[in-house]
């Protein structure tokens, strides 16, 4: 049994259902009842104990000369296309910088490309996962929520935003996520995890609500 997971992160996979968890259950120690940390321990571990964080396809990285820039009017305006290979390869850089677990140095790099071609979902996706895997969950939700604005078809955005909203113990908001990933139209596999995790916080509501 297992429930939504963090979308793909490139070709990469980091296994942090188990730190979550732990981490769920400390922080709500202190304030709530024993049978609420329970709950909450629960929840992540039927949605995250074992989810992976994988990462989106990188763009053709193909040989760059610099970036261009056309004048119109005499208005400078970057070259787009060119703005995006730049982008890509800051891109390609923050990965590598992420698998070899130099996080810092990453989160600067996907935010440089960001900066140069804010219109690349994958940038979102694995910017907000890397602040997910370093524990910054606040950052983590602003980062996936302006990528859900961006790019309000994309599932796996929306998947992404739902995880980190479930660490911040937003349930109503997770739950609003995952319906929204649904409607997305993802694979039937991750329909059927969106559906057990929905169906989780569904019962935890309501033994918190009898008790």
């Amino acid at each position: 049994m297992s429930g939504i997971t963090l979308s793909p992160f490139r070709n990469h996979a980091v296994r942090i259902g188990e730190l979550i968890a732990a981490k769920l259950a400390v922080r709500r120690w202190s304030a709530t009842s024993f049978f609420e940390v329970v709950v909450l321990s629960k929840i992540a571990v039927a949605a995250l104990f074992a989810s992976v964080i994988a990462f989106g396809p990188a763009l053709n990285a193909d040989a760059q000369k610099g970036v261009g820039v056309k004048v119109h009017d005499g208005i400078t305006v970057k070259d787009t296309k060119k703005a995006k290979l730049e982008a890509n390869t800051y891109l390609n850089e923050a990965d590598k910088l992420r698998v070899a677990n130099q996080l810092d140095q990453a989160v600067q790099k996907y935010q440089k490309a960001m900066r140069t071609y804010p219109m690349e979902a994958d940038i979102y996706k694995n910017l907000g996962g890397t602040y997910a895997q370093m524990g910054k969950f606040q950052d983590a939700e602003a980062t996936l929520k302006q990528g859900t604005k961006l790019f309000p078809k994309e599932w796996l955005m929306w998947n992404n935003y739902a995880v980190v909203l479930l660490n911040l113990n937003k349930k109503e908001e997770c739950k609003a996520a995952i319906k929204q990933a649904m409607a997305c139209h993802p694979p039937a596999d991750k329909v059927e995890e969106m559906n057990i995790t929905l169906k989780t916080l569904e019962g935890t509501k309501s033994k918190t609500a009898t008790k």
